[in-house]
């Protein structure tokens, strides 16, 4: 395992990522302290395929925040952390699990899947640790590869720049190695400030050694002592079988007069110049 510092003005990239990877595999997470505001601010950006959400806000029944006509569904069962799915994403295309404080979504199957976790693992406080993390490490490692995000309220000199060292790192640790996982957040990347307390590294994000990532780290946005990070997934990566739901054409949006000069700009010189029509133009339109 090894860690990764992020450059100025560059995201972190994570073994052979590419530097720049397509919109379409975008997967944010946030510990958004209990704030339906928070929740709402997120939820309105439908760019993201996947959201880990941590501490998330809840209705009346205890159920995450999702209004009617969101763009995402909620994969949550109960404790401090869901996975919100973009609704563009074919539901039959995945697999999903989850418990007490953690949350799963699989793509495909064997060891072509490509698992994505939610974690919100609480601080260790006495001789007893009710984590997550003791839950999901039981056993034999699921097959696949794996990008696990979230709060995981632990320190270690491979991540925390003060040299710190939580009780329980060690042995989620254990379960990186185990799993075959490195971490993609930088050394000594800030996810949490507190006023009155010390800035630290806790919300963190660890891939599979065979798994491309590039980490873009803090979008910027207010109302949490955490901050909302963004990390990306090579598409290339990703199992056959992943697709897209349909969403239809929005015919009544089209520019008919920017839909021809496309059109007239892939003419080459072998082809026979002619003026397009609006029948040869129907093909373009705004999603």
């Amino acid at each position: 395992m090894g860690a990764h510092r992020q450059s100025a003005g560059k995201p972190a990239e994570h073994r052979n990522s590419l530097s720049r990877l397509p919109n379409n595999n975008k997967r944010r997470y946030w510990n958004i302290a209990g704030s339906k505001t928070n929740a709402a601010r997120a939820l309105q950006d439908s760019s993201f395929n996947y959201m880990a959400i941590q501490e998330p806000s809840v209705n009346k029944q205890g159920h995450p925040y999702c209004p009617r006509g969101c763009r995402y569904q909620v994969v949550w069962t109960s404790g401090r952390a869901a996975l919100y799915i973009n609704k563009k994403i074919a539901a039959e295309t995945l697999e999903r699990s989850n418990g007490e404080d953690w949350a799963r979504v699989t793509i495909g199957s064997g060891n072509q899947a490509v698992s994505l976790w939610s974690i919100c693992s609480p601080d260790q406080e006495g001789a007893f640790w009710r984590s997550p993390i003791k839950e999901v490490g039981a056993g034999v490692a699921p097959a696949g590869r794996h990008l696990l995000v979230g709060d995981f309220n632990l320190h270690h000199p491979l991540w925390d720049m003060e040299g710190r060292t939580s009780r329980g790192a060690n042995e989620f640790l254990e379960l990186t190695t185990r799993w075959d996982l490195t971490i993609a957040t930088p050394q000594g990347e800030i996810t949490r400030t507190r006023k009155g307390q010390r800035d630290s590294t806790i919300n963190l994000a660890w891939a599979s050694s065979n798994l491309a990532v590039t980490y873009w780290g803090d979008l910027g946005w207010q109302g949490s002592d955490h901050r909302a990070l963004r990390i990306t997934i090579d598409i290339v990566a990703l199992p056959h079988g992943y697709y897209w739901a349909a969403e239809g054409w929005n015919w009544t949006e089209l520019d008919v007069n920017r839909a021809e000069a496309e059109a007239m700009a892939t003419i080459t010189e072998d082809h026979v110049p002619r003026t397009p029509t609006r029948h040869s133009s129907d093909t373009t339109a705004t999603r």
